[in-house]
C-alpha cells in the first residue's frame, strides 16, 4: 500500500514540475505580448491588422491564465469560479496538510482532472 501512495505522490510531483515549467514559459510569453502591445504605438503599416492580432493574443493569454490559476477578480469578491488547474493540483495533494492515510478517491479524481486540464 505504501508504494501505491508513494507512486501517487511522485505523479503529483511530476505534474507539478511540468506545470511550473509551463508557468515559467507562460510568464515569459506574457512579457513578450506586453512588449508587442507597447510597440503598437510605433507601427505605421498595417496598424489595424497588427492591433487586432496583438489584442487577440492578449485575450488568449488571459483565458489561459484563468484556466491555470482561476479568476483573480472573482476570488477578490468571493464569487464562485471554475476550478482551476492549480486548485485541482492543490486538492489532489490534500491541501496544506496531506493526510497520512493516503489519497482518497476525491484526491485521485482531482489529480485526474488536473492532468486533463494540463
Amino acid at each position: 500500500m505504501a508504494t501505491k501512495h508513494k507512486a501517487y505522490y511522485e505523479s503529483i510531483a511530476a505534474l507539478t514540475k511540468k506545470v511550473k515549467a509551463y508557468d515559467h514559459k507562460f510568464n515569459k510569453a506574457n512579457k513578450r505580448v506586453a512588449a508587442y502591445k507597447k510597440s503598437l504605438g510605433y507601427v505605421n503599416e498595417q496598424r489595424t491588422t497588427l492591433t487586432k492580432e496583438v489584442y487577440d493574443l492578449v485575450e488568449t493569454m488571459n483565458s489561459l491564465k484563468r484556466e491555470i490559476g482561476g479568476s483573480s477578480s472573482r476570488a477578490e469578491v468571493g464569487e464562485k469560479d471554475n476550478v482551476s488547474l492549480n486548485s485541482r493540483l492543490y486538492n489532489s495533494r490534500g491541501g496544506w496538510y496531506p493526510n497520512t492515510y493516503g489519497p482518497t478517491e476525491l484526491h485521485m479524481e482531482s489529480f485526474k482532472m488536473a492532468n486533463e486540464l494540463f
